[in-house]
């Protein structure tokens, strides 16, 4: 099933968790083999009954404006930090169950069920400067 189909069904909180505990740990094994991602969005992740991310779907195209990072909006290759900014917008739209947008408000503010410290670690993916961002999805994946 594709994300964004899975997004719309009713999960509890514990499914939305593991599903952004594996769509990091996907992230993290794609950037492990010096991959990167054109065009991560919800439409192109796909979600197996174990809750397992597939993200090969993501890798041409063009990324969609509500999951593209800043610098890729402006022309930029793809990047890892890039990446980590697309699976942020996707792990705010999974703990929400809407997209977050180009100006996202805080998660915390928004699911004040999620826990604080993944409501911030999901927040850190999504600053405007890649340099800002997580280097990887490890911390995510953990909490």
């Amino acid at each position: 099933m594709k994300l964004d189909a899975w997004i719309r069904q009713d999960h509890p909180l514990a499914e939305r968790l593991r599903v952004v505990e594996r769509l990091s740990q996907a992230l993290n094994a794609v950037h492990d083999r010096g991959e990167c991602l054109a065009a991560l969005d919800p439409t192109r992740v796909e979600v197996a009954g174990d809750l397992r991310c597939d993200l090969s779907g993501a890798g041409r195209g063009s990324p969609e404006p509500g999951y593209a990072a800043p610098e890729r909006i402006e022309g930029e290759p793809p990047s890892p930090a890039a990446d980590v900014y697309s699976t942020g917008a996707i792990a705010w739209e999974v703990l929400v169950g809407r997209p977050c947008g180009e100006l996202p408000a805080p998660l915390g503010d928004v699911a004040p069920d999620v826990p604080r410290e993944l409501a911030s670690a999901v927040m850190g993916c999504l600053e405007r400067s890649p340099q800002w961002r997580p280097k990887d999805l490890t911390y995510l994946a953990q909490l």
